[in-house]
């Protein structure tokens, strides 16, 4: 059990200071006290800003003023490693339900918004034969293909149709290389 804030009525939170300056740091949550609260662990409040300028906070520091290297490895870490990727990926989607389909159903109301109404049955027969052809490529030569949108249906600086002329069939790598990016 977790010990209440009298200033909050709420558990204790990390960074909140008790009436000696100390501050709240996390609770041990492996011990636990005769009275049923778990072990409380608490900083001055010197010890608490060297502790929030840790390693992990230098490696994230580096990782937001380096984005391009760690973009390189992260892709040559899933391209050497993709049977690991898609398990890591599989378990996260089965432990995520919820996360997962909402993304599923912001792409499929993007895809849906960015369909225009003027499109006729045989340009929307086409964009479906070419999911097709990405599915027969992938299947004969055992490498994954996506149908991607060149110019991407969620772009920061862009936003495409949902349109024949905006697809194209790229190896599932180089798609997800592109990610929503626009090449100018």
């Amino acid at each position: 059990m977790k010990r209440i804030n009298p200033k909050t009525n709420a558990v204790f939170k990390r960074g909140d200071t008790r009436e000696d300056g100390y501050m709240f740091d996390k609770y041990q949550t492996s011990k636990l006290r005769k009275n049923g609260t778990f072990q409380e662990s608490w900083l001055s409040p010197k010890a608490f800003e060297k502790e929030n300028i840790s390693k992990r906070n230098i490696a994230k520091i580096h990782k937001e003023n380096n984005p391009e290297l760690y973009k390189t490895r992260n892709f040559n870490w899933r391209k050497n490693n993709l049977e690991i990727a898609k398990k890591l990926i599989s378990d996260w989607a089965k432990n995520n339900p919820g996360k997962r389909s909402a993304y599923e159903a912001k792409r499929r109301a993007a895809k849906l918004q960015r369909t225009p109404k003027w499109l006729t049955a045989d340009e929307l027969e086409r964009i479906q034969a070419l999911y097709s052809i990405a599915a027969m490529f992938t299947k004969e030569t055992g490498i994954e293909h996506h149908v991607d949108h060149i110019t991407p249906l969620q772009g920061k600086l862009v936003s495409g149709l949902h349109v024949y002329k905006n697809l194209r069939i790229l190896p599932a790598i180089e798609n997800l290389k592109k990610s929503n990016k626009h090449d100018i």
